[in-house]
């Protein structure tokens, strides 16, 4: 299944990253409403679910190796970035950052 209109997977733009302004885009109420009614839990996106990963590449036609580099990937509590291992300690969740100019771009091509 494809999505219309879609947003550009930006470079090294985390996967959440990008269904959050897909969800957005589609005025769903929650990131997390709008990734069930794509078929993909929005945690399994979080945690870079291979499956989720190659199911969001398909809805926006993108090869899903971008997705997948960009993904923290969680797997047995464990966190890695690019076959790095990351600390617990160096993951920011408890806040949502957003990068002003992408809000911007998002919004002038959504007409």
């Amino acid at each position: 299944m494809r999505i219309h209109p879609s947003v550009p997977h930006r470079a090294d733009e985390s996967p959440a990253s990008l269904v959050s302004r897909l969800a957005y885009l589609h005025r769903a109420e929650s990131v997390r409403v709008f990734s069930l009614d794509m078929g993909m839990p929005f945690q399994s996106i979080v945690d870079g679910d291979p499956n989720s990963m190659a199911s969001l590449a398909d809805l926006i036609g993108v090869p899903v190796e971008p997705l997948h580099d960009a993904a923290i990937v969680r797997k047995d509590g464990a966190f890695a970035f690019r076959g790095h291992a990351l600390p617990k300690s160096m993951l920011r969740r408890a806040r949502t950052y957003v990068c002003a100019r992408c809000v911007v771009e998002d919004l002038d091509g959504s007409t």
